[in-house]
């Protein structure tokens, strides 16, 4: 499921406003690693999920489900696009 992960990640980091290399440098991670985990190229590790979901403000859980199970209860910001 590495392209959900993917996903959600690339996601979030939008709606927080961080870039990829904003998000590799809070996470301690290559811009190159980080690129290819963030267009699925490579799998995200499990001790990356944590360091992502930690710099996010979600738990790895969020990053493995599918957004819509988890949006409408951690958006704070409803907007009238959101479903």
């Amino acid at each position: 499921m590495p392209g959900l992960v993917a996903s959600n990640i690339r996601a979030l980091a939008s709606r927080r406003g961080l870039s990829q290399v904003q998000l590799a440098k809070a996470m301690g991670m290559s811009a190159r690693t980080l690129a290819d985990r963030w267009w699925g190229k490579t799998q995200w590790q499990l001790e990356d999920l944590d360091a992502a979901a930690a710099v996010l403000g979600v738990t790895p859980w969020d990053l493995c489900t599918p957004d819509d199970l988890w949006r409408a209860r951690r958006d704070s910001n409803p907007q009238p696009a959101d479903p």
